[in-house]
């Protein structure tokens, strides 16, 4: 008969799958770039797709659309933090 798993083993079980529930991206292989175009600034995000890159509007450069960016950034630091903690309980 199977034997019951420890307490400990079972709460990291548990910390690890609440932590699986929310997504954990590091920002990897996307940037933002600056394009002017008849004298005013637009930014725009580009990635890849397989080897096919992709840029998509993101908006006029304002300070708006800065705060976007800082606040995109700022998640994908708070994944690290999450991506380390994930490591430790697998």
């Amino acid at each position: 008969m199977a034997e019951p798993h420890d307490q400990a083993v079972l709460n990291a079980y548990s910390d690890l799958h609440a932590a699986c529930l929310t997504p954990a991206f590091d920002g990897t292989g996307v940037s933002f770039t600056k394009k002017t175009v008849r004298g005013k600034t637009y930014i725009y995000v580009t990635s890849k797709v397989g080897y096919t890159p992709l840029q998509r509007y993101l908006g006029p450069d304002t300070p708006d659309t800065q705060a976007l960016i800082e606040q995109e950034t700022a998640l994908w630091q708070q994944g690290d933090v999450s991506r380390k903690t994930r490591a430790k309980l697998v």
